[in-house]
């Protein structure tokens, strides 16, 4: 605690009280509570925020590997009224922080590259687990769950890779593309009265990225359709970056086969509920 206790004492923080929450201390004073914990954010995104005027966050201090958070007291309120706030909330970040980044032929063909290779690296992979499938005699309960499945992970990764090469013709002539500040790690823990907190993985980015992760993390639980609108009341977006959208939440995750017999189960239907729901946003999205 002595360096908590130092870092406090820079501040002009005169604690009455304090107790820890996970990774985060809540420190209260006469006037106030303040959230403390390890880490950085990168000054540039620290910049930018306060630049342009983002609204949507605690005061943030910087001192040393500590930051330092105004407290800011949690309503109660659905988990669908939430994350529709939440999605605006994040529009208004991307538009407030957007600015244009020269880029170069190089930078495009390397994305794409590494898109393509990782979309190829996993159907080598699927592609040989059923084969090493069709070589047994007896199925396991994951064996039969795959192989009713193969069909849906072959269809997303050809499909990904469509998009990959018309994204590609799309974006390689052009010779700058949006980035903005992006928050880099949205939940619904991290979304309290209209204010993004914990803004230690934040960094300059393409917006799209916000979109995908949150995507990722809620998809069973949200209509991500609906959300997507949302979203492009306030930032539409070019037909590249859904395009680039489209791609990421097409590609499989990697499932380890080496788990547990009931994991791997679970992991299988997972995956494929989530493929499923990725085909779907994009049909509708395309429908829009």
């Amino acid at each position: 605690m002595k360096t908590l206790d130092e870092v406090l004492k820079r501040n002009s923080i005169i604690p009455i009280g304090y107790f820890k929450k996970g990774n985060v201390t809540i420190v209260s004073t006469n006037k106030k509570k303040y959230v403390i914990k390890e880490g950085k954010i990168d000054n540039k995104v620290l910049e930018c925020l306060n630049s342009r005027n983002f609204k949507y966050k605690p005061q943030i201090t910087i001192d040393g590997n500590y930051l330092i958070e105004e407290y800011i007291e949690d309503i109660d309120t659905t988990d669908e009224q939430k994350v529709l706030d939440l999605v605006r909330i994040l529009s208004l970040l991307h538009k407030q922080t957007t600015f244009y980044k020269e880029i170069s032929v190089y930078d495009y063909k390397t994305l794409y590259e590494e898109l393509l290779n990782n979309y190829d690296y996993l159907y080598k992979y699927y592609i040989d687990h059923i084969n090493n499938i069709d070589n047994k005699i007896i199925y396991s309960p994951s064996d039969y769950i795959f192989s009713r499945s193969i069909s849906c992970i072959l269809y997303s990764i050809d499909k990904g890779i469509e998009y990959i090469n018309s994204w590609y013709k799309k974006i390689k002539d052009i010779d700058s593309i949006k980035v903005s500040v992006i928050h880099n790690n949205l939940e619904l823990n991290h979304f309290i009265n209209n204010y993004l907190i914990s803004w230690d993985k934040s960094k300059i980015d393409i917006p799209i990225y916000d979109i995908y992760k949150l995507y990722n993390k809620y998809y069973s639980e949200f209509s991500f359709n609906d959300l997507l609108k949302e979203y492009e009341k306030e930032y539409p977006l070019s037909d590249y970056e859904k395009e680039l959208l489209f791609i990421l939440v097409l590609m499989p995750n990697k499932i380890d086969f080496n788990d547990s017999e009931y994991n791997i189960c679970v992991s299988i239907s997972n995956e494929v509920d989530r493929l499923y729901k990725s085909d779907e946003l994009i049909k509708k999205s395309i429908k829009n």
